[in-house]
């Protein structure tokens, strides 16, 4: 079983390529989609949408349970909206550098059971917020670059996906099917 992580600041088309993906692949029971914790935790908690260290708490202990919920469906592939690592940079960017590293302490060997970050290109897509998740351009770049920092120095595999959303649904189609076919 192999698992990949679609990953990104926010607003930068990753849960959109993620329902694409989605469609593509709808009935394939090789592959199963996770969505993100993050929307779901916000959705269902109106009244909680910050960055604290309690909230993003509650968030990775989601992630945990939505990707153990998948590995238990037994496919080739788990393909996520977002990755366990971003509850750390979200703590980050907002200036609490040590609730940042209590959570890279819980997830620094979970970060381990992916094996490809498909990094969203944050300047191909035009910056729109939604009514869920309310951060700034500032913030979601500060995140990529965060990510490309962190993967470089943990040299963890991620491929930069760019180009128009239609574009980066082929390239991500051809980069799980070379998967599928791998497994």
């Amino acid at each position: 079983m192999k698992k990949i992580a679609i990953v990104g600041g926010s607003a930068t088309g990753k849960t959109t390529l993620h329902k694409e993906l989605e469609v593509v692949f709808e009935g394939n029971s090789d592959v199963v989609f996770v969505h993100e914790s993050a929307r779901q935790f916000f959705t269902e908690n109106p009244d909680k949408i910050n960055f604290s260290l309690g909230v993003q708490e509650k968030i990775l202990e989601l992630v945990f349970e939505n990707e153990r919920k998948a590995v238990g469906k037994n496919p080739r592939l788990i393909v996520t909206d977002t990755s366990a690592l971003e509850v750390m940079f979200y703590t980050k960017v907002q200036g609490d550098e040590m609730g940042a590293a209590h959570l890279l302490n819980r997830l620094e060997s979970y970060i381990r059971t992916y094996d490809k970050f498909l990094l969203m290109n944050s300047v191909d897509v035009e910056f729109n917020n939604d009514a869920v998740r309310l951060e700034d351009k500032n913030t979601r770049d500060r995140i990529h670059q965060m990510l490309v920092d962190y993967y470089n120095y943990n040299q963890l595999k991620f491929e930069l996906i760019v180009g128009t959303i239609p574009e980066r649904r082929t390239k991500v189609v051809d980069i799980i099917n070379t998967y599928l076919k791998n497994e």
